[in-house]
């Protein structure tokens, strides 16, 4: 928190600022970056920590690297959930539910795995120019990705399947 400058600035009405940056640097730090923990440790709303942080570049670098931090807690607790096993209280190994393992590793090939081709959604990036193709043309790549073409009575019924 050192690097943080102690600076006030006046708002526009020509009234100081009412916290340091300091402060609201290490509210931020000392709520891992929930802003609203934040707000509530320097006793003001939520969105006088988000004008201070659009006011103060340095203190949306602290906010980042506090997201980040805690993103790198999940992202190791999920590896270890991945991998069969969490510690327990004792700080020894718990097993981990299969099903709840396999639907961990999903999520992460889901969000991380994108760049190997895995995820919920088909990306075109239009280097196939379906403008130009014909319908049988469409529906043969249709047909090649596993998407069906909707029926009139899916049209009618607004393409509930049940």
């Amino acid at each position: 928190m050192s690097d943080i400058p102690d600076k006030t600035d006046t708002r526009a009405k020509g009234r100081p600022e009412r916290f340091r940056v300091s402060q609201v640097a290490g509210a931020i730090q000392a709520a891992g970056g929930v802003l609203t923990d934040a707000a509530e440790a320097l006793g003001c709303s939520r969105s006088t920590v988000y004008e201070y942080l659009n006011r103060y570049p340095e203190l949306r670098a602290v906010y980042d690297d506090c997201n980040e931090a805690s993103l790198d807690v999940a992202e190791s607790g999920l590896a270890a959930f991945i991998n069969g096993a969490l510690p327990g209280g004792d700080g020894e190994p718990q097993a981990v539910d299969p099903r709840l393992r396999l639907d961990a590793i999903k999520f992460y090939l889901r969000t991380k795995g994108k760049a190997r081709g895995y995820g919920d959604a088909l990306e075109l990036s239009g280097a196939v120019g379906l403008a130009k193709l014909s319908d049988a043309e469409l529906a043969e790549h249709a047909a090649r990705l596993g998407v069906r073409r909707p029926s009139t009575d899916d049209l009618e019924s607004g393409g509930d399947d049940g």
